[in-house]
């Protein structure tokens, strides 16, 4: 899912509310003006010589 602020393109992260997925997949449309819960994942490094690094995702959303 991505989303913007006024007419900037901010993020592009992945969405995990399972009732807004479920919609979506129904084919649903949703209102352009949302309030959104962003979550980070727990910390993980692909080597031992990378930093840690958090996924950002979408773990919930309020239609206003």
């Amino acid at each position: 899912m991505s989303f913007s602020y006024g007419r900037k393109q901010c993020l592009d992260l992945k969405l995990t509310d399972p009732i807004l997925l479920s919609r979506l997949d129904n084919g649903e449309t949703i209102s352009k003006d949302c309030i959104l819960t962003i979550s980070l994942g727990a910390p993980f490094r692909r080597k031992q010589s990378d930093i840690l690094f958090c996924w950002k995702m979408i773990a919930g959303v309020i239609e206003l």
